[in-house]
């Protein structure tokens, strides 16, 4: 190959790279990059997570396996206790206790409930609803504090059934959220929707190198051919 054939080639790949900087920035971070990152330590030992797994099928070796796992609901409290909690499905929300409670009742009604000590008379109102007047009703408001044993046993679902599902919940939470990043990514890829080409990249070793202009914080070697699996249930 003669020099201006070597020139010419040397010109058309110059070209090409000024091409792509106008078309795309360059990367010399990983914290720039405006996809999701994952490091492979932040990921060690979380539920339904595995590295470098064989494909039984296939005899393939998985660098990154993603169980597809469910959410579970949380225990349901005794139903002497029920009307005084509010449960929300989130493991990160702490169930709301309630510390009064009104109920309309009948005067027996009412006269029993002070009896037992469930009800204080100066917790005996007239009913806020007209209609109630008619057939002698009276609200009754119950306070928490006046039920220890009630007030016991929220306290007790609370410290032990509740508290039991968030810390076995909060895992899974944590990689179900994972999963979904990556099933998102996947269909981006496959599916299209963005304005700019993506891709999956793996990338081995970190190189930190400040060259004067740019600090760099990438990886040594990439490589975007992936082989992910994502497990469903």
């Amino acid at each position: 190959m003669s020099n201006l054939e070597l020139q010419a080639i040397n010109d058309l790949l110059e070209y090409a790279k000024k091409i792509g900087e106008l078309n795309q920035k360059t990367i010399f971070r990983i914290e720039d990059y405006k996809k999701s990152t994952f490091f492979e330590n932040t990921l060690l030992n979380k539920k339904g997570i595995h590295f470098n797994v064989l494909n039984n099928d296939s005899g393939d070796s998985i660098w990154l396996k993603i169980d597809r796992l469910k959410r579970t609901e949380p225990p349901l409290p005794d139903n002497s206790i029920k009307e005084w909690i509010t449960i929300g499905k989130d493991p990160l929300l702490k169930p709301v206790v309630k510390q009064t409670i009104i109920k309309t009742l009948t005067e027996k009604e009412i006269l029993d409930q002070i009896a037992n000590n469930h009800l204080k008379l100066e917790d005996v109102k007239e009913p806020l609803k007209k209609e109630h007047l008619e057939i002698n009703l009276k609200d009754a408001i119950y306070r928490l504090e006046n039920l220890p044993d009630i007030k016991n046993k929220v306290d007790s679902y609370i410290q032990n059934d509740w508290y039991n599902w968030q810390q076995a919940e909060l895992p899974t939470r944590e990689t179900i959220k994972i999963y979904e990043q990556f099933f998102n990514l996947h269909s981006t890829i496959h599916n299209g929707g963005d304005d700019e080409q993506v891709e999956l990249v793996w990338g081995t070793g970190i190189v930190r190198w400040d060259c004067g202009e740019q600090l760099m914080n990438i990886p040594l070697i990439e490589n975007d051919k992936l082989p992910v699996a994502t497990k469903k249930t």
